[in-house]
Parts: C-alpha cells; structure tokens; sequence
C-alpha cells in the first residue's frame, strides 16, 4: 500500500548559527515497518523496531544529492535525505524545530534517517531511495 509521508530535513542556518527544518510532502512512499528479534539458545537478546521508506524519484519537489543542496541559495522545489533527517508517515501542517523535537512522539509513525540508498537504476518508475533507520 502507498502513503504520502512528511519529510524534515535538517538545515544549518549560518546567520542564525541554528539548524532550521524544510518540510517537505513526499507522495506514494512504500512504508515498511517490523519487528527484529535476536533470539540465541532460546533466549531473547535484543529487539527493535525496524522501518523502511521507499520514495520513488516522481515527487512535485525534484531531489538532489546533499552537497547539491547544501550549494543551492533558494531551496525551494528541492529536497534532499541527509541522516539524522525525520520523516512522519502522513501529511501534516507540523513546524519541527530544535526546541520542539520531542513532540514528534504524538504521532505514531516517526522514522529518524540512519541509512541512505539511491536506486538510480531500471525504468523511471522504478527509480527511487530507499530510507532505514528507526
């Protein structure tokens, strides 16, 4: 099933000297969530909950590597997936900030950018970045 999510990247405002957030709306994203387990003899060693994004490249905004992003002065219709950058599974008119980041946890499906894989390859409706973290 696909969903439109909600993208934040993390930016870093020279005059201010503080990072901003862009929000951005990526449509008809594959969310994947589960569960890892690692059992050994029986025993429970470590769980966690694991979340895969799949964003195709046909977004309304065009994506762009993140040095190309960093360069561009107007970042409007851009975006871009750094680690450390929030996604939350739908569309919502949140304003993320450095002050207000622990209210992410009022929505149910939050995913905190870890790892990063372009799959610039195939069709173009094949085409897209794969997102992992957790």
């Amino acid at each position: 099933m696909l969903h439109n999510a909600t993208l934040f990247t993390r930016i870093f405002d020279q005059e201010s000297r503080k990072y901003t957030y862009k929000r951005t709306y990526l449509k008809n994203v594959s969310w994947q969530a589960g569960h890892k387990i690692k059992v050994n003899k029986g025993q429970l060693i470590a769980e966690s909950e694991t979340v895969s994004v799949y964003v195709p490249f046909t977004q309304s905004e065009m994506y762009c590597s993140p040095k190309k992003f960093a360069q561009l002065a107007d970042k409007t219709g851009f975006f871009t997936f750094n680690a450390g950058d929030r996604i939350i599974k739908g569309l919502t008119a949140f304003e993320l900030t450095e002050q207000n980041t622990k209210e992410l946890a009022q929505f149910d499906d939050v995913l905190t950018i870890a790892t990063i894989k372009v799959r610039d390859f195939g069709s173009a409706r094949l085409k897209h970045i794969e997102l992992g973290g957790s």
